[in-house]
C-alpha cells in the first residue's frame, strides 16, 4: 500500500466547502439523464442577480418575491422559496416574521406587512425597509398561518440566505449545513456563492 487514504476529508476553505455542497446538491437530483440536466439548467439560469450596488433593482427583486401568489400553507412555502431565491439578506426579516406568525396581508390592499408589538399597540412595518406603516388596528391584517413544515422550510431558507452573509463564520456554517443535508433547491444560491466567495 502506498499510504494513500480514500477517507473523506472535510473541506476547510469556505469556497471549497461551497463547491462540495454544490456537487452534493447536484447529486440529489433524480439521476443524471436529460431530466436531471434540464432541472440543473433551470436552476443555474435562475442565478442571474442585479448588479452589485443597484439598490433599486435589488428592492424590485425582493418586492417581486413578496408578491408571490398563493394561499394557505402551500402559499407560505412558495413565498419562502421565492424570498430565499433572491439571495438578499433583507429577506431574512420577512422569513423570520413568517415563521413566528408575524407576517400578514394588509386587508386594505393585500400588501404583505410585518406586525410588531403587543397589548394593543401593534404596528405594521414594511418587510423590505422596516419602515413604520402605522398602527395595526384589529382586523387590519390577516396573518399568514404556519405549520411545522413551514417553520422547517423557513429555518432552512434562513440558512441559504446566510451564504451571502458578511461574516465568514455565518457563510461557513451555512456551507457546512448544506454539506450535511444537500438540497437541490439550493443550486442557484450555491452557484452564486461559489462565484463571489473569496475565503
Amino acid at each position: 500500500m502506498s499510504g494513500f487514504s480514500t477517507a473523506f476529508r472535510r473541506p476547510t476553505g469556505i469556497r471549497v466547502m461551497l463547491l462540495a455542497a454544490l456537487m452534493l446538491a447536484a447529486t440529489t437530483m433524480s439521476g443524471f439523464g436529460p431530466v436531471a440536466t434540464a432541472h440543473a439548467a433551470t436552476a443555474l439560469a435562475q442565478t442571474a442577480t442585479p448588479a452589485a450596488g443597484d439598490a433599486s433593482a435589488e428592492d424590485a427583486a425582493l418586492r417581486d418575491a413578496l408578491a408571490t401568489p398563493g394561499e394557505g400553507f402551500d402559499g407560505a412555502l412558495a413565498l419562502i422559496q421565492a424570498l430565499a431565491a433572491t439571495g438578499d439578506a433583507r429577506a431574512a426579516r420577512a422569513i423570520d416574521a413568517l415563521q413566528s406568525g408575524n407576517l400578514g396581508r394588509r386587508t386594505s390592499d393585500g400588501a404583505l406587512v410585518i406586525v410588531e408589538g403587543r397589548g394593543g399597540d401593534d404596528v405594521m412595518r414594511d418587510p423590505v425597509t422596516g419602515d413604520n406603516l402605522g398602527a395595526a388596528e384589529r382586523g387590519a391584517v390577516d396573518r399568514i398561518r404556519v405549520n411545522n413544515r413551514v417553520r422547517v422550510d423557513a429555518r432552512a431558507a434562513m440558512g441559504l440566505i446566510d451564504l451571502g452573509a458578511k461574516l465568514p463564520e455565518r457563510r461557513r456554517a451555512a456551507a457546512e449545513a448544506l454539506i450535511k443535508l444537500p438540497e437541490a433547491a439550493a443550486l442557484p444560491l450555491l452557484t452564486r456563492a461559489v462565484d463571489t466567495e473569496t475565503d
